[in-house]
């Protein structure tokens, strides 16, 4: 407990001195990837007199049955929207989320007939608009191996951290730490159940797009000497701080907190980290250098600054 109050006790403030990324960099520089990717969650009629349908298939889980399946569905009268394939654990099956605006004379039993006559598919279900909007209410979801996963939109996350900071002052910003610590750790252990600690300490520049992949802004590892433990990230469109430009303290405490969890757990060893830049401060980017944790006293962790 001490430990991450030490870490997490109060945000370190910007690096007065010189540094050049790329020269200490052993790593490929890379254009930030900008494509976004829509979470299919609701929608709407392009149309007056089409209608929407979600269409969950199940379908053997083998090379081609996808293809198959689609390839029965009509030329005309069928746009779709989105499609995503989530395997079924310990079975040879897996479910095909179909989104799909139709157009008369298509129907969802003419749907219904073509696909169930598809040898590779299992089972149908189709569910129907409700005045031409289309929710999805697919449940739970999952992320990577680990079940269960949320969805919350950007704003509302940052103004509940706001709230937090406001109500608590400099305790909100050590308790933000603190939590995403914690989550960082979680994190670490989803992502070494994925891809295997060997493979993420081996890639690690890879493995860090999963960050990306969450949403929680675009990842940059600039600098990485896991023997030294001395790591720099570069965080751009950094979600806990995209509001602010003005704030004479850089303002990353959640996500500085997840980097001291993720890379404690990854080189199993106590980690700090300080942002030497901020967006709330005006930067285009946020910063953290992560340096392995030097051994210190209970009394002296608790102290301010550590």
């Amino acid at each position: 407990m001490s430990g991450s109050l030490d870490r997490c006790v109060a945000p370190h403030t910007p690096s007065t001195g010189s540094r050049d990324p790329a020269r200490h960099s052993r790593l490929p520089r890379r254009a930030p990837r900008t494509a976004p990717k829509k979470v299919p969650v609701y929608f709407r009629c392009t149309r007056a007199g089409n209608r929407l349908l979600h269409v969950t298939l199940t379908i053997s889980d083998r090379p081609g049955s996808l293809r198959s399946t689609l390839a029965a569905l009509p030329k005309d009268g069928v746009n779709l929207l989105a499609i995503n394939i989530t395997n079924v654990s310990g079975k040879p099956e897996a479910l095909a989320h179909v989104f799909a605006e139709i157009a008369p004379p298509v129907s969802s039993d003419t749907l219904e007939g073509l696909l169930g006559a598809v040898p590779e598919v299992l089972h149908v279900r189709i569910q129907e608009d409700v005045d031409c909007r289309l929710i999805d209410d697919s449940y739970p979801l999952q992320l990577l191996e680990t079940g269960r996963g949320l969805l919350f939109s950007a704003p509302a996350f940052v103004e509940a951290w706001d709230y937090l900071r406001d109500s608590m002052g400099s305790g909100g910003a050590v308790l933000l730490c603190m939590f995403g610590e914690h989550l960082g750790r979680q994190f670490a252990d989803d992502i070494v159940g994925a891809v295997g600690r060997d493979f993420l300490r081996s890639n690690l520049a890879y493995a860090m797009r999963f960050w990306t992949s969450m949403g929680w802004g675009m990842v940059d590892l600039r600098h990485a000497d896991l023997a030294a433990g001395r790591i720099t990230v570069r965080v751009l469109e950094n979600f806990e701080c995209g509001g602010e430009r003005t704030s004479a303290v850089p303002r990353s405490q959640f996500v500085r907190g997840m980097l001291i969890g993720l890379f404690s757990s990854i080189l199993e060893a106590p980690m700090t980290c300080q942002e030497t830049a901020c967006l709330a401060q005006g930067r285009s980017y946020c910063e953290f250098v992560l340096e392995r944790s030097p051994p210190k006293s209970p009394e002296a962790s608790m102290l301010p600054g550590g």
